[in-house]
């Protein structure tokens, strides 16, 4: 998975100047940025990497549609290698789903309803699908749910790119991608900032979930600044090639 570029925090140092209450905000200042600084080191080291699990063959087959046992045939046929365990029963990546997915659209016909059943993805032509989950509220589950449905829809076999736009980054982070340690050039304010905008292309990330894009979110993208950013944000993401 390619890490987003990472922010460094800077040391600030007290100006001889300075009030005390400034002198105090800068100790403050300091002291969390260590803590942070710490804490991302504990829970994000940098060779740390998140994993998918595989699949039973009952599980597998659940997500594509089709029987257990037809599934290992379709498998057998493309000889596809899958993993075993102790009783020579499969298991699936979500790799591999994808793969027989592919081949169970093939034998169907691509463009078939049955073989758009077996691999949902957009054919050429379709229409981008974009679901927003907004709330004023803190805590009301948003970030949760959103990674939640990006999840399921990658397991159901869909490209599905996450658009985290919290400056908290919650979403981000529970991908591996922690927000106060990500540069605010690799985050959602990049491609909707109005001077000097990256392409979306640029800014997404890979995730351990096969055909499921993160674009980080960060401390630079705040509510209280103009919305215009939010308008502008769904051109964007169609103008970005992804």
């Amino acid at each position: 998975m390619k890490r987003a570029a990472e922010h460094r925090f800077e040391e600030i140092v007290p100006d001889a100047n300075m009030s005390a209450f400034l002198r105090s905000m800068c100790e403050d200042y300091n002291a969390l940025t260590e803590t942070i600084d710490q804490t991302s080191k504990v829970h994000f080291p940098p060779n740390a990497q998140k994993r998918l699990r595989r699949f039973t063959a009952s599980e597998a087959s659940e997500l594509i549609g089709v029987s257990t046992r037809y599934l290992g045939m379709i498998a057998d046929e493309i000889e596809l290698e899958t993993e075993r365990d102790g009783r020579n029963a499969r298991s699936y990546s979500l790799s591999d789903m994808n793969t027989l997915r592919n081949a169970l659209a093939e034998k169907a016909g691509y463009d078939t309803p049955k073989g758009i059943g077996y691999m949902p993805r957009r054919r050429d032509g379709d229409p981008m699908r974009v679901v927003a989950l907004s709330n004023f509220k803190g805590g009301s589950a948003k970030s949760t749910t959103a990674i939640h449905l990006a999840q399921h829809l990658a397991l159901r076999g869909y490209r599905v790119l996450l658009l985290d736009l919290d400056p908290q980054g919650s979403a981000s982070a529970m991908f591996g991608v922690p927000p106060e340690k990500t540069d605010d050039d690799a985050t959602s304010y990049a491609f909707l900032r109005s001077e000097d905008p990256r392409p979306i292309s640029e800014v997404a990330l890979k995730t351990y979930f096969e055909g499921l894009d993160l674009v980080p979110g960060g401390g630079a993208f705040h509510i209280g600044s103009s919305m215009r950013r939010v308008y502008r944000s769904r051109r964007n993401i169609t103008k970005g090639s992804f």
